[in-house]
Parts: C-alpha cells; structure tokens; sequence
C-alpha cells in the first residue's frame, strides 16, 4: 500500500516546525509521508557574526529528526521579503512539486498571515494545488 504523502509549504526554513509542528508529528504518527519545502532560509538576516547557512543548517536536522524525506532538495533561496518579484518562479516550482510528489494534503501559510512571503506561498499554493485538500496553518506572530 502507498503511503499518503503530506506537502508542507515553508516560506521560511523555521516556519512549518513553528506552524504546523504538532500536525507534521500526528501525520507521521499515522503513517504519513513527510516532505517540506522551505523558500528561504533567511541568510540575510542573520546578524552578522553567524554564519550565513546557520538557518539552512538548523532545517535539515529539525527535518532529519521529523524523519521529511529529502528535505535537502526542496530547500530553496529566495531571498526574504521579495518573494512577490519571484513569484511566477515560485508558482513554477509549486507546480514541479506537484507533479512530482502528487501529494494528499498539502499545509501552508493561513490566507489570513499578513508577512509578504507568507502570503505569495499561500496564494501561489492555493494556486498550483488547487484540486487538492488545503489546510492553512496559523504562526503565533502573523
């Protein structure tokens, strides 16, 4: 039997643990297939005595240890707060993670978020997923 597969859409890299952390721990409890897409890791806004990939780095153990499959590949650089001058090539990729991991459920920013990037994944998503189960997913400051 396949297993269900779940698509977590992240603007950025700490976004879905923060969002929808305890939704990505019930769905594995229940035999659900992970995968995260994260759209920046927010290098730029480290200050500066830390490392540049200090973000990226804290994603794929925070991904390794919620057992995300590949999350290395869905691990994107947009840079923050501009994702509206990408979004054709955001919308692009949604649909590329579409076709190739055709997933059940997909979980993404609430509609109601107000951070700009928050919002390009939640309409773009909405967009490119369409025909498929949405859950939007609140963030505590957002």
């Amino acid at each position: 039997m396949n297993k269900k597969k779940v698509l977590v859409l992240a603007p950025h890299t700490d976004d879905a643990e923060i969002g929808c952390g305890g939704t990505i721990s019930f769905l594995k409890r229940n035999d659900y297939e992970i995968y995260i897409a994260a759209f920046s890791s927010a290098a730029d806004s480290l200050p500066s005595h830390m490392s540049k990939d200090t973000l990226a780095n804290e994603y794929l153990v925070s991904a390794d240890r919620m057992e995300v499959v590949t999350p290395e590949k869905y691990l994107y650089n947009y840079p923050v707060r501009i994702f509206k001058d990408h979004r054709q090539e955001i919308l692009d990729i949604l649909i590329g993670l579409r076709n190739d991991i055709r997933p059940n459920i997909v979980l993404l920013p609430a509609t109601s978020d107000f951070h700009q990037d928050h919002q390009v994944i939640s309409e773009e998503g909405i967009r490119a997923f369409k025909n498929s189960t949405i859950l939007g997913y609140e963030l505590p400051w957002n």
